[in-house]
């Protein structure tokens, strides 16, 4: 069975570019790395995608963001869901640490983060900015897939091991990745809104 996962990241208000990427691609799965920023954003997910949504805070998130992805049934933070045949874990850029704790007793197949693992796609302007308690999570759990945002200049798609990892870049400036899992693996295209 093929899951097709269409995953954005640092949507930081741009509100405008949602309705067209929503409309325009197929998708088993919309997956948020976090920043959306605004809670409009939060509630046009909710009202605009034809598929389940699962979505992490961001370090520029607002715990009014937080409650809203909370009371659309959408906040990954902390927490595993099973869907199509994989579970998701969830690590928010709220309460980064606690996440980590939490997920840190579970089995995934794929996780979803707002930073980076430490050293993988983790490369900005101002140095690394990868965190190395989700490299150590990574290294221990073994996932399928990884997929994160946050380093804005850092996009793209690595595997290393078993795991394939994506960072889509901000959609905000109309990036962001549509990835396919399968029983034969994982396969990713980096993408942009103006390119349908």
């Amino acid at each position: 069975m093929e899951v097709r996962i269409l995953h954005i990241s640092d949507v930081h208000c741009a509100d405008h570019m949602l309705e067209p990427l929503l409309r325009g691609e197929e998708y088993d799965v919309l997956v948020v790395s976090g920043d959306l920023e605004c809670t409009s954003t939060a509630r046009l997910l909710a009202t605009t995608s034809r598929a389940p949504v699962l979505a992490v805070t961001g370090n520029l998130d607002t715990w009014r963001v937080r409650d809203e992805l909370e009371r659309l049934g959408m906040l990954l933070d902390g927490r595993t869901a099973r869907l199509l045949g994989y579970v998701f874990a969830g690590v928010g850029g709220l309460e980064t640490e606690e996440d980590l704790d939490n997920v840190d007793r579970t089995l995934f197949h794929i996780l979803v983060s707002h930073h980076p693992p430490m050293g993988i796609l983790d490369k900005g302007y101002y140095g690394r900015g990868g965190l190395a308690r989700i490299r150590r999570l990574i290294e221990e759990k073994k996932p399928l897939l990884h997929m994160f945002g946050h380093i804005h200049e850092a996009r793209g798609v690595e595997e290393q091991g078993n795991t394939v990892f994506v960072n889509p870049g901000p959609l905000r400036d109309g990036y962001y990745a549509v990835v396919r899992v399968t029983d034969k693996g994982v396969g990713a295209k980096l993408k942009h809104i103006y390119s349908f």
